[in-house]
């Protein structure tokens, strides 16, 4: 998968010793998404802020406030697609849950030969504001911050406790996927990941988080990856057996982290048995 654009400003501030977890809970889902239409008065709007003199060029867009998860979302989608409400709660709930304590994910050595793990948790956050759009319609302003025109999605963490993400079609990924929708789809849920958990590094001996911030952003994105690849997996209907075949053909790209043909992490089975099947948030 393709680099982002990754803004992380919080600090990592767990420096005490952390009891690991490797499951969670399935997603409930008794509290349907709700559906808001735009009105016409914008001032004030989250589309006013990141658009500017550029909303005209978005063209229609409907807002979605996803009800019953523990931080807040709305997705605006201002693309061709229409939105399978229950498929992002879906895909939100079960990251949430299954972060609410840690979890491990992988564990390694630095190049000075020191042992660390990697590990995840819910973010800290009170607002989360996702965007669907089509490859010709102007990024979020925050996303302009880097030069790269062609990234077609990534996440702000700027102000760490309003999280924004946004999605569009990639080409360079598209061909791989049976549809255009499939194909944004996967790569929302890298992004649900990116504005859901948070992941740190941590000294296995000392229980101490590992204060190289590069790191840490490095595993964010092998973390989210190798999510994304499971529930991918788990969204075409492939049992843990096949899950492993399809994540061992699999490579996570990131050279702006370090992270070059990486194969994925394994998703423990309790972890992928706990996933929900209805994952295809566009369609």
């Amino acid at each position: 998968m393709k680099d982002r654009l990754l803004n992380i400003g919080r600090a990592a501030a767990l420096t005490t010793a952390i009891g690991l977890s490797a499951c969670g809970d399935g997603p409930d889902s008794t509290v349907q998404p709700t559906e808001i239409t735009l009105g016409s008065n914008i001032q004030g709007n989250i589309l006013a802020q990141e658009y500017s003199n550029e909303l005209n060029k978005l063209g229609p867009v409907k807002t979605l406030d996803i009800a019953g998860l523990a931080i807040p979302t709305v997705l605006y989608n201002a693309s061709a697609f229409d939105v399978n409400t229950q498929a992002v709660k879906n895909t939100y709930l079960f990251l949430e849950k299954i972060s609410k304590t840690p979890v491990q994910v992988s564990s390694f050595k630095k190049p000075n030969g020191e042992d660390r793990i990697s590990f995840f948790v819910v973010r800290d956050s009170t607002k989360r504001d996702m965007f669907v759009i089509d490859p010709s319609k102007p990024r979020p302003n925050w996303s302009k911050l880097t030069s790269d025109a062609s990234i077609s999605s990534g996440a702000s963490f700027t102000n760490p406790k309003e999280v924004q993400s946004f999605v569009s079609v990639d080409p360079a990924i598209e061909r791989a996927y049976k549809s255009p929708a499939e194909s944004i789809s996967a790569v929302f849920l890298t992004e649900a990941c990116q504005s859901t958990i948070e992941a740190f590094v941590m000294d296995p001996k000392t229980k101490t988080i590992d204060p190289d911030h590069q790191l840490k952003l490095r595993e964010q994105e092998y973390i989210c990856n190798s999510f994304s690849i499971a529930m991918f997996a788990k969204m075409q209907g492939l049992d843990y057996a096949g899950y492993l075949e399809y994540a061992g053909q699999q490579f996570i790209t990131a050279p702006g982290v370090g992270l070059v043909g990486a194969k994925p992490s394994a998703i423990p089975v309790s972890i992928y048995s706990s996933m929900p099947t209805n994952l295809q948030a566009l369609k």
